[in-house]
């Protein structure tokens, strides 16, 4: 069932973004990148999340700049497919 007037879609959409747990990063934090690449046989018991990474920028509309700590490559990717690293601090 749709609302009829707007006041009760604005409270739908209120109701909704709650839902949304928002996650803050700070710069140096080592984060999880999720992996989404296609598989043609996919096994069941391997982590699709890849190693950890540092985040060094921000931009605009969640967009974030992480940098490999393999080899030092940067990547912009979407703050909705990380997630923060919670093993061992490397510095």
């Amino acid at each position: 069932m749709k609302p009829s007037n707007p006041e009760q879609r604005w409270r739908l959409s209120i109701k909704q973004l709650k839902r949304i747990l928002l996650i803050h990063y700070l710069p140096g934090q080592q984060v999880l990148r999720f992996n989404s690449s296609l598989k043609l046989f996919p096994e069941k018991l391997k982590s699709r999340w890849s190693v950890p990474f540092e985040i060094s920028q921000f931009s605009p509309h969640r967009a974030i700049t992480i940098k490999s700590l393999k080899d030092g490559h940067d990547f912009k990717v979407n703050g909705q497919r990380l997630k923060p690293y919670m093993g061992a601090h490397t510095k």
